[in-house]
């Protein structure tokens, strides 16, 4: 990781899209053996799985594990937006 802040966004926002494509493998692996995707089997499972990564991604030491669970949550926080506006 670069020590400059530029460079740390840089990192953070590498982080969150290898995040986002995997978490995207994730629903795609659900999809194919019949499972419903975190976002699909509603809203306070969606939230239990992001918090659930990011828990284990601190206890292991994992920043991507953490990224994912921040990448779940912030989707989350995005479609009940856009459920709040829609209403």
């Amino acid at each position: 990781m670069q020590d400059t802040r530029e460079g740390k966004l840089m990192d953070y926002e590498k982080l969150m899209k290898k995040a986002r494509k995997k978490n995207a493998q994730f629903d795609q692996v659900d999809a194919g053996h019949g499972h419903a995707s975190p976002q699909e089997s509603g809203l306070l499972i969606w939230l239990d799985t992001a918090e659930a990564a990011i828990q284990c991604g601190i206890k292991i030491g994992d920043w991507a594990t953490v990224a994912e669970g921040l990448a779940m949550l912030q989707d989350a926080i995005a479609n009940l937006n856009k459920t709040e506006v829609s209403q």
